[in-house]
C-alpha cells in the first residue's frame, strides 16, 4: 500500500522543480520537453523495530533525462548534473518539513507512520539510440508499520 501512496507524492514533489519540463509516474522515454523525469518503485527492506512495529524502507527510482541533439552528450550531462542536484536538494528539504507542510509521507495508510526520506544519485548513462542522457536517483522513504492488527 505504501508504494501506491508514496510514488505519486514523489512525482508531485519533483514536478515543483521549475527546470523539469515533465514528470511521469510511469516509465517512458518520449516527453513533451526536457529535462524530464519519471518515478517508479524499486525495492523495499524491512527490519524489526519493536514487538509491535517494523521499520520499512520503500525505495523508488527517479530517472531524469536530457536531450543530446542540441548540446551533445557532454553538455547534456552537465545540465543533468544540475537537475540531479536540484532533485536531491528538494528531497533533503522535504525531510526537514513538518507533517503539515511536506509532500512525501502525508495521508499514509492506517498503521503506517512516516519517519524520513533521503536520496542518493545512482548513475549517469547515455541512451544513444534515443539521443538522451539519463541520471538515476534512488529515493528511500522510511516508515514505521504497526504489525499488531
Amino acid at each position: 500500500m505504501s508504494f501506491q501512496t508514496i510514488r505519486p507524492q514523489i512525482a508531485t514533489l519533483i514536478d515543483t522543480i521549475a527546470e523539469i519540463q515533465e514528470v511521469s509516474s510511469t516509465p517512458k522515454l518520449k516527453f513533451n520537453g526536457y529535462p524530464a523525469a519519471y518515478v517508479i518503485p524499486s525495492d523495499n527492506e524491512s527490519d524489526y523495530e519493536t514487538t509491535s512495529e517494523n521499520e520499512r524502507v520503500y525505495a523508488f527510482l527517479i530517472r531524469t533525462f536530457y536531450e543530446t541533439k542540441v548540446t551533445g552528450v557532454g553538455g547534456a550531462v552537465s545540465a543533468l548534473e544540475i537537475i540531479v542536484d536540484s532533485v536531491i536538494d528538494k528531497i533533503d528539504q522535504e525531510d526537514l518539513k513538518g507533517s503539515t507542510t511536506r509532500t512525501i509521507g502525508i495521508n499514509m495508510p492506517a498503521k503506517y507512520t512516516f519517519l524520513s526520506v533521503f536520496a542518493t544519485p545512482s548513475f549517469f548513462a547515455e541512451l544513444s539510440g534515443e539521443e538522451l542522457v539519463m541520471a538515476e536517483i534512488k529515493v528511500r522513504v522510511r516508515v514505521s508499520v504497526d504489525i499488531t492488527s
